[in-house]
């Protein structure tokens, strides 16, 4: 095998976003690295090849001067993630590098790709998918690579032949043990550029564990709902290169959710003491998983400053609807416990399902008051392939090409955007809000940032 010239491309967007296979949010105050593709870099690297990494929408370049940059990088393969809401601005970008060096192989990974592979394929040019988690099928990809030329019988790929067809090999299964990855390759870079609100910047953005062992209907899981994890002494090991040769001030943890097993999380922060790795960290998680005062209690004493809690709704029914598995009486007790321990709560909230009533965005409101020191509110998207998905298609226009995901109905959508700005504005504008926020956000920069962002999200009046 010859070594080549492997471009790793985030693809530029006129609208900051952070894209993962999981999902892509948008990211008007806050930006994390692309962690699937800087962990290919590493695949690629341990195989011999020449890796070059761009972050378009980090660096806030556009197409055209991306494509200058090909002609300088020459790359002999490239790989990029695609998005979910920007899923037809991702196919323009990648048809218009595809054309501009169309002897270049192109591969694309993410739950688009991964669930419509034929049409992704048809809609970029592009020459191959590989399907779902995709470490272990780029290894067996690079095996076979030669300079733009992509092997054709790859077990987790979906790959536009030699003659122009399109064959699709069979699926591959989850890597058993992230363990025996290379470290991603965070070396790659600029930290400067990735940040989170009210956090010491720049952020180091790891991601200790694959997969989520719980059930939502709604959610596209990281692989799926097997959970594979890296040991806490590998994880301490990306920890400490990145305090060390990046600088970080403090850290996300992008596990879907960090604390669904608490011996592990431990575990860990001992480490982090042992260590002395004194930064301050955030993290994702679930309200039925802070039972474990234990865990909490080393949670604090390493850093943990923020839980990002994934509420969904503060009405028992709609998280029936949305099988979210627990009762939520049961767990507020243990919330409650959480914020009187030191930690910052931020809640995550949704709007948007059909049978959705004004009672229940009270309960939601009720308790994101009751609860949490901040409050994000999104409108759920349904997506192909989930279970909720199914259960509302005939309610649904989806679309990849131009990209459509919405209600047929308008009014539904009309409703969700309304109960939205309700919480929003009920939350945050109120005298109480100036007494809940954390002591530090007076002092933080970002705060001047965020407040017209929360203006914004209210800016139509709305009443109930």
């Amino acid at each position: 095998m010859n070594s080549s010239t492997i471009w790793f491309l985030n693809l530029p967007a006129a609208i900051p976003v952070v894209r993962r296979y999981m999902c892509s949010s948008f990211a008007e105050r806050y930006l994390f690295p692309p962690h699937d593709l800087l962990a290919l870099a590493a695949v690629a690297r341990a195989a011999g090849h020449r890796v070059v990494f761009t972050d378009a929408v980090a660096e806030c370049i556009g197409i055209q001067q991306v494509i200058r940059l090909s002609e300088t990088i020459r790359p002999d393969l490239v790989v990029s993630i695609m998005s979910f809401e920007l899923f037809d601005k991702d196919v323009s970008a990648v048809k218009m590098l595809k054309q501009s060096m169309p002897d270049v192989p192109y591969i694309l990974i993410g739950y688009y790709p991964t669930e419509f592979p034929h049409e992704t394929l048809a809609l970029t040019g592009a020459d191959m998918v590989m399907l779902g988690e995709p470490d272990h099928v780029f290894e067996n990809v690079l095996k076979y690579f030669s300079p733009r030329n992509l092997p054709e019988h790859i077990t987790g790929t979906v790959v536009r032949k030699s003659t122009g067809d399109i064959l699709a090999n069979e699926p591959d299964r989850r890597v058993p043990n992230p363990n025996l990855l290379p470290m991603p390759a965070y070396d790659l870079i600029i930290p400067k550029h990735y940040k989170e609100p009210f956090m010491p910047n720049p952020v180091g953005v790891i991601q200790s564990a694959r997969g989520c062992p719980y059930f939502c209907n709604y959610c596209v899981h990281s692989f799926g709902t097997k959970l594979t994890v890296l040991t806490p002494e590998n994880t301490l090991e990306h920890i400490l290169f990145m305090k060390k040769h990046l600088g970080v001030r403090s850290l996300r943890f992008i596990d879907d959710t960090f604390t669904a097993v608490p011996s592990r999380v431990i575990k860990l922060c001992r480490l982090m003491i042992e260590h002395k790795v004194n930064l301050p960290w955030t993290c994702l998680s679930r309200a039925d998983t802070l039972y474990d005062e234990e865990m909490l209690l080393w949670m604090r004493k390493a850093g943990c400053i923020r839980l990002n809690i994934g509420f969904e709704s503060g009405s028992q029914r709609i998280l029936d609807i949305l099988e979210k598995g627990y009762e939520i009486e049961k767990c507020i007790p243990h919330v409650k416990k959480a914020r009187k321990m030191g930690f910052e709560i931020l809640g995550f909230f949704l709007t948007g399902i059909p049978e959705e009533t004004v009672e229940d965005i009270h309960y939601t409101l009720k308790m994101a008051k009751e609860l949490c020191h901040f409050a994000i509110v999104d409108t759920l998207k349904i997506y192909p392939g989930t279970p909720l998905h199914n259960r509302y298609k005939h309610l649904l226009h989806f679309s990849l090409m131009p990209y459509k995901n919405e209600f047929t109905d308008p009014l539904l959508t009309q409703k969700a955007t309304k109960h939205r700005k309700y919480i929003y504005r009920k939350f945050y504008f109120r005298p109480a809000q100036l007494f809940n926020f954390p002591l530090s956000i007076y002092t933080d920069a970002s705060i001047k940032d965020t407040i017209p962002y929360v203006f914004k999200m209210v800016s139509r009046k709305v009443t109930m």
